[in-house]
């Protein structure tokens, strides 16, 4: 998951943020929204580059599938 965190860290500027949409292929690997089998909402640190507080996985129909929680640490 570091891995990924870091890909998309390259792809946005140094600047905060909200909440931002990243899409993942039925392999789990990232990928544009054409080729996306689910998408997940999140906040990232990016000076740490980690996610922070909540994490919600969707069906692209938009139904949640996971929700995960992360402390100020990214854990």
């Amino acid at each position: 998951m570091k891995n990924y965190i870091a890909l998309i860290l390259t792809l946005v500027t140094q600047h905060s943020f909200g909440e931002i949409t990243l899409f993942y292929n039925h392999y789990g690997e990232l990928t544009i929204k054409e080729l996306a089998s689910h998408y997940r909402q999140c906040d990232i640190d990016v000076n740490n580059k980690k996610f922070k507080g909540q994490v919600n996985e969707f069906d692209l129909d938009g139904t949640k599938f996971l929700e995960l929680n992360y402390d100020s640490n990214g854990v």
